[in-house]
């Protein structure tokens, strides 16, 4: 028997009580939820909605007990169980449903049911991620559960990513996972990418399927948006003198760089020539893992550092126009309201927010991000999963030429309207 059947078998096999609870004591933990339910049902029996539906049997409790849950929008149950003294059911689904529960006694007879309602109630949603472009793509839906449900809402964000959230959200308290821990929580709900979901219990939608920014739609249950989230711009700090063009050429991943060998600055080139200035406002100047270490455009005005996400909001603001990969700055240019000059091959050109200047190149290897086939593995800087090591490693990225940039950024209204005011200054020049 090898190790995959080893592990099959263990799923298989039915735990037992002191199994599951230690079980259910590790995933609680590592969600900062309190491992006791904190509503109150009948004879001593509580529940709540942290992590799906959690309902704990008393060790006092007599006799054998019927549990249902059901998705009321539907009327159709999705689990149902017997339980007896000690139990606790926990929910296989745990994105938002709008869920009821039933109680039977050992006559079969319902005792006690409840219909979910969030109005009013503490609610924890949860972003593991540390990603900047994630947390953007992602806070739309959040923005729209609150205004739904008008629940006391708390959010769990990387800390450097809340000065960007958290001024102009004054209707959400934003929380370290520390003091998670000590809120008595009716309900959690969990924003990530869920890679190996094979049963759907986390999310509605397989994340390769979807655009990056739907993802949080089918955990939270809310409408899909376009609309970015507000944002917190600095007014404060100090911008360039325009017209300048703001430039993101670093990632989390070296499969989300541009690898052309000339792409970068070639672009910043052809930029300058129409008196632009260029400036590249990445964190790293260098970034990369073991061997491969990727720089900023040597012919670019270097910004980078650690310059808060406000300060680098009020840049990308007053910028003609960003261009940049399927990373975080991109995400937060596209809040900004600015146009997105977007270059990725290993995603396909839907899964990113919708923009008119989307660059990828359809006839090498490309979109592995979203294929069925792959499960993107974040840990590994080298994830080519057809062809990394080899002379295609990052072909997808690789072929997109500086070329198909360029005419692009030609379309870009504000651009057109540089080259006009240029033509002008040109003609008026000749003519005296």
């Amino acid at each position: 028997m090898n190790e995959e059947q080893k592990q099959q078998e263990n799923k298989d096999r039915e735990l037992t009580h002191e199994e599951w609870i230690n079980l259910l004591t590790d995933v609680f933990a590592k969600k900062h939820i309190p491992f006791l339910p904190t509503e109150r049902a009948i004879n001593g029996i509580t529940f709540d909605f942290c992590s799906g539906v959690r309902v704990l049997f008393p060790p006092s409790l007599g006799g054998r007990w019927g549990i249902e849950i059901y998705d009321m929008d539907s009327e159709i149950v999705i689990q149902k169980a017997e339980v007896g003294a000690g139990d606790y059911f926990v929910s296989r689904k745990r994105y938002f449903v709008n869920y009821g529960i039933r109680l039977y006694n050992e006559t079969g007879k319902l005792v006690w049911q409840y219909k979910l309602n969030l109005k009013g109630k503490k609610v924890f949603l949860r972003f593991p991620v540390e990603t900047l472009g994630d947390t953007i793509a992602w806070f739309k839906s959040v923005e729209l559960f609150i205004e739904k449900h008008e629940c006391e809402a708390y959010i769990r964000i990387a800390d450097y990513i809340r000065p960007l959230l958290e001024p102009c959200h004054p209707n959400m308290k934003f929380i370290t996972n520390e003091e998670a821990e000590e809120i008595p929580f009716f309900a959690q709900y969990t924003l990530a990418i869920f890679h190996n979901d094979k049963d759907r219990d986390d999310t509605v939608a397989d994340y390769r399927t979807v655009p990056l920014h739907h993802c949080s739609s089918y955990i939270l249950g809310v409408p899909i948006s376009e609309e970015p989230p507000k944002i917190t711009i600095s007014d404060t700090c100090k911008i360039p003198e325009k017209p300048y063009v703001a430039i993101g050429a670093q990632a989390s991943g070296g499969a989300k760089l541009w690898h052309n060998p000339t792409g970068w600055e070639r672009v910043v080139g052809f930029l300058k020539s129409k008196m632009y200035s260029v400036y590249d406002i990445d964190r790293d100047y260098m970034s990369g893992n073991s061997f491969f270490w990727n720089k900023i455009p040597s012919n670019a005005a270097e910004m980078t550092g650690n310059i808060s996400l406000p300060e680098r909001a009020r840049m990308l603001k007053n910028a003609d126009f960003f261009i940049g990969l399927g990373s975080g700055l991109s995400w937060l240019a596209w809040a900004c309201g600015i146009p997105v000059v977007l270059i990725s091959g290993f995603s396909e050109p839907w899964e990113e927010f919708k923009t008119p200047y989307r660059i990828n190149n359809p006839h090498v290897c490309h979109g592995c991000f979203n294929s069925v086939e792959f499960v993107f593995d974040h840990k590994d800087y080298f994830w080519c999963p057809k062809h990394k090591m080899t002379k295609r490693h990052w072909e997808c990225s690789m072929a997109i030429t500086p070329a198909s940039v360029i005419k692009v950024i030609e379309t870009i209204p504000v651009f057109k309207e540089r080259i006009s005011e240029i033509l002008k200054q040109q003609q008026t020049q000749i003519e005296r």
